[in-house]
């Protein structure tokens, strides 16, 4: 259900990475966006290190877009309404700059 509620709504939602302790852990953070009062979606808080929390929010991304399409029927068949792949890479670059992407802006 988390997988449809992102590929359904990329228009809300909100991703964040960050180092949680200097020289620890990494965190990352999928939520809703405003629309939705920033619920979580997704987090993790044991992530060694940003390059392998970019990972972890690539598989979920390719994982989200794959299981969507299989329920495309579930959305009226309408694919410009979800989450695309480009939409996905313009996430990644995001996080890979600031570590956040607002999908609602």
């Amino acid at each position: 259900m988390t997988a449809l509620e992102i590929f359904g709504n990329p228009k809300d939602l909100s991703f964040t990475l960050r180092e949680l302790k200097n020289d620890g852990p990494w965190g990352m953070l999928i939520s809703r966006g405003p629309g939705h009062n920033f619920k979580p979606l997704l987090s993790g808080d044991s992530i060694p290190n940003k390059l392998n929390a970019m990972e972890v929010v690539k598989e979920v991304l390719e994982t989200v877009i794959k299981l969507g399409l299989a329920e495309l029927p579930k959305f009226g068949g309408d694919r410009e309404l979800c989450l695309t792949e480009d939409q996905a890479s313009k996430i990644l670059e995001d996080l890979e700059k600031t570590g956040q992407c607002e999908t609602y802006r």
